[in-house]
């Protein structure tokens, strides 16, 4: 198995290559990105602006979106995934 080393160029970002130094092709990972918060504070509002669109119910009444939802997306080029928690006010653990 060949090993990968990898090196910063001010132009293309970060490169990776091939013991011999030919380039060697990475896959694309999304940046993953969580939102935390109380029930009812507008966590999947936050999502609905950061991607532009109605992708998480949201509205005035609490426990509306229980579940932890993942919102994947385009972000200037980028793979971006979203993440939005409730977590439980008193047993301050993630739901």
């Amino acid at each position: 198995m060949k090993s990968l080393k990898t090196r910063r160029d001010a132009e293309d970002g970060v490169i990776s290559t091939s013991d011999e130094g030919e380039p060697v092709s990475v896959p694309d990972k999304p940046i993953q990105l969580a939102i935390l918060g109380r029930q009812n504070v507008g966590k999947s509002t936050l999502v609905n602006k950061l991607v532009k669109s109605e992708r998480v119910l949201s509205g005035p009444m609490p426990g509306l979106t229980r579940d932890a939802i993942a919102v994947d997306y385009d972000w200037d080029g980028k793979k971006v995934q979203l993440v939005r928690y409730d977590i439980c006010p008193s047993c301050s653990t993630i739901l």
